[in-house]
């Protein structure tokens, strides 16, 4: 059991960390939390969760990040909807065996209908990182080293130490 996550016999919603984060879609821009459950990694939670995602304590953005008076205790979002979820909270996961697994770095370009996004991505040496960026799986890449820019305002830049990529709205994607 994970240090945190209630048992089936004890009751209640699985307990984990819960994250700040900051989702971005073509057209929106949302701040929350969520809690990560039984899950240790936010692209986990994000690749085999349902459709929907339920965000706590949720501010609308506007496009250059400043909260507006809309807020919501929680808000049901479309997982298929977003393009990226940044983790604001620094949150660093427990490794996952007493051996770690050896990854090499990769960086990014990817384009979608609203962003140009630059990021470095992570896969096992040998791994063909031209390959893993075509493929349909995993659902959400997690990336490091972020840098979003607006298509629509290019004065719009945010940059991220983590956070996690959705494919489908990817438009292109090369290596850098």
């Amino acid at each position: 059991m994970l240090p945190g996550v209630d048992s089936a016999l004890e009751g209640g919603p699985p307990k984990g960390p819960t994250l700040e984060i900051e989702l971005f879609s073509a057209h929106a821009r949302i701040a929350g939390s969520v809690n990560l459950g039984a899950y240790t990694r936010l692209s986990d939670l994000l690749s085999f969760h349902d459709d929907i995602l339920a965000v706590e304590n949720c501010v609308v953005l506007s496009t250059s990040g400043e909260p507006t008076a809309d807020r919501a205790p929680v808000l049901d979002v479309r997982l298929e909807s977003l393009t990226l979820v940044i983790d604001k909270s620094n949150y660093v996961p427990p490794p996952d065996a007493e051996q770690p697994i050896e990854k090499k770095a990769h960086r990014m370009l990817a384009v979608t209908e609203a962003h140009v996004i630059t990021a470095t991505f992570f896969i096992y040496p040998g791994a063909e990182p031209a390959a893993y960026l075509k493929a349909h799986e995993p659902r959400w890449i997690p990336v490091a080293d972020v840098r979003l820019t607006s298509l629509i305002d290019s004065k719009i830049e945010v940059k991220a130490d983590f956070a996690v990529l959705h494919r489908t709205p990817v438009i292109l994607t090369t290596l850098l």
